[in-house]
């Protein structure tokens, strides 16, 4: 037995080993396989050939790319994202105005499975200011405010989705009945949205100013530039208007490398002297004051300097940004016209010289002196705010006294009853001659001179 034991010992020794070369050649097998997984994975164009694609702003923007994409840099302007639905009725003299009773039905998104909030409005809860307050108070998902706009109408009811973008659209149904006035009406109102036109210019082109004078309103530039390289940028009134009115109007801008875009202002989202986005973290204000179709004006953006040009100061390598060029119509208008029938008696002059700086109809003090050379009959205008204001109601002026800045001497009565002398554009100087200041900006210190021509005597018949 003990020889036995002795044979069996080598043979179990070679089973061992063998037992354990077949689990390492095992491992090995399973290893190998795994790299084979791996090398299949890779085995695709897409893998090699991928592009990946990184974005500034994730909250603004999602993109992906596709094989062919070639590698670079693009910069995207984006003017606005998702906002929330609103929609505004007509306007009340008041704001508790009793519209009637019944029900108004509310109703946020295109779900067919939600069902409308009903809000009622029962006798002695029947004003604007209730169904406002009502809105509020319910689980419609949207809130009302009274706006007070303008006019002798200017309370009306607004109404913002909580849901931004398309999801949140407003569906409302009004039925009420008895009230001193007609109930709130949204009927008024196509919001279609338009279709994405890339980054396309949507300035048209060949647009052409129409009207006299020039655009009114005061531009500024507001923040710091962003851009990489110096930019040029052009703005044009696509729409004109007047800045604020309820229908608004429509600024084009696009820089000298071809990007572009527009935006539109209005009494619902722009209140004067606020700044509007456009591009490289830039925002444009206006003033109020009407604008001119196609009047232009530019905007010149100087991109941070280097820090590798060591021998420039920090202010000199910071990024800067020129205010706005005047309006474009000034080359074409604006200045002095002078109206009404000389009654002197002699051939002379007439000197203008502003006093003060500023927008003709801001608000910043704003005259105009004026003297004539040979009779010395002078005077000073206001042509700062409110000239080029509102029309002056016919019978609320009747008649006005002109005197000499000298001496007090009165130099004539002017009747408002005549011909066009109810003009607020119209001032009068002396001698029957009015003048009126074309939209303009104007500097301290400039001047105009306007020869005026006596009548010739009828004796004079060899004239």
């Amino acid at each position: 037995m003990k020889i036995e034991k002795r044979r069996l010992k080598p043979v179990e020794a070679r089973k061992e080993q063998k037992l354990e070369e077949l689990d390492a050649w095992n491992a090995v097998k399973m290893e190998l396989q795994k790299l084979q997984s791996a090398t299949e994975a890779l085995d695709k164009g897409d893998v090699w050939e991928a592009t990946k694609v990184d974005v500034s702003d994730p909250k603004v923007l999602e993109a992906k790319a596709r094989r062919d994409a070639e590698p670079g840099r693009t910069t995207l302007a984006v003017d606005s994202i998702a906002l929330s639905h609103q929609l505004i009725c007509q306007g009340y003299e008041r704001e508790d105005v009793v519209i009637g009773t019944g029900k108004v039905r509310i109703k946020v998104g295109d779900d067919e499975d939600d069902t409308p909030v009903t809000i009622n409005l029962t006798e002695g809860k029947d004003t604007l200011k209730d169904l406002m307050q009502a809105i509020n108070d319910s689980d419609a998902e949207v809130e009302a405010y009274i706006a007070k706009t303008h006019g002798d109408t200017p309370f009306r009811l607004l109404l913002t989705s909580d849901v931004t973008g398309e999801r949140g659209r407003i569906s409302i149904e009004v039925d009420l009945k008895g009230g001193d006035v007609e109930a709130p009406d949204y009927e008024n109102y196509f919001d279609e949205t338009s279709e994405w036109k890339g980054l396309d210019p949507l300035v048209p082109e060949g647009i052409e100013r129409k009207g006299a004078g020039s655009s009114t309103p005061i531009t500024g530039i507001i923040g710091t530039f962003e851009g990489e390289e110096d930019r040029t940028f052009t703005f044009t009134v696509v729409r004109a208007g007047t800045i604020p009115s309820e229908k608004g109007v429509i600024i084009g801008w696009e820089d000298d490398q071809g990007r572009a875009g527009e935006f539109e202002v209005n009494m619902y989202n722009y209140v004067p002297g606020e700044g509007v986005d456009f591009a490289d973290g830039l925002q444009l204000a206006l003033s109020d004051g009407e604008l001119v179709d196609g009047d232009t004006f530019t905007v010149q953006a100087y991109a941070k300097k280097s820090d590798m040009l060591w021998w420039l100061s920090e202010a000199q390598k910071a990024a800067k940004v020129t205010q706005p060029s005047d309006w474009s119509s000034k080359a074409t208008t604006g200045g002095i016209q002078v109206t009404g029938q000389y009654s002197g008696d002699e051939d002379q002059t007439v000197i203008f010289r502003v006093e003060g700086s500023g927008q003709v109809g801001g608000p910043i003090p704003l005259k105009l002196h004026y003297e004539f050379t040979d009779t010395g009959e002078s005077g000073t205008l206001n042509i700062g705010e409110p000239y080029l204001g509102e029309s002056i109601e016919e019978d609320s002026l009747k008649s006005a006294k002109a005197f000499d800045s000298k001496d007090g001497e009165e130099l004539f009565d002017l009747q408002f009853n005549q011909k066009g002398s109810n003009d607020p554009k119209k001032l009068p100087i002396a001698n029957g001659l009015f003048i009126e200041i074309q939209p303009s900006i104007l500097k301290d210190g400039d001047t105009a001179e306007i020869d005026v021509v006596a009548p010739v005597s009828e004796d004079m018949w060899w004239e």
